[in-house]
């Protein structure tokens, strides 16, 4: 399965590899020069695109999916 398989943005795909590597939304926001509260809602999107019930379901889909290096 692709990103494009789970229709993810540019940003999400990115947003993705941070929340894999255990970031929290306030560090997204930071790293990215986002609001916290934008990076929350772009991992909501990414968890509702991949139906994930949660951030670690996310990222072994992710990782199986070849997502991520």
């Amino acid at each position: 399965m692709t990103a494009n398989a789970y229709k993810l943005t540019p940003r999400e795909q990115v947003v993705l590899a941070l929340v894999a590597e255990g970031r929290t939304d306030k560090r997204i926001g930071r790293d990215l020069g986002i609001s916290a509260d934008t990076a929350r809602k772009h991992v909501q999107n990414i968890r509702r695109k991949m139906g994930a019930s949660c951030r670690t379901e996310a990222s072994v889909r992710a990782l199986r999916a070849g997502l991520l290096a």
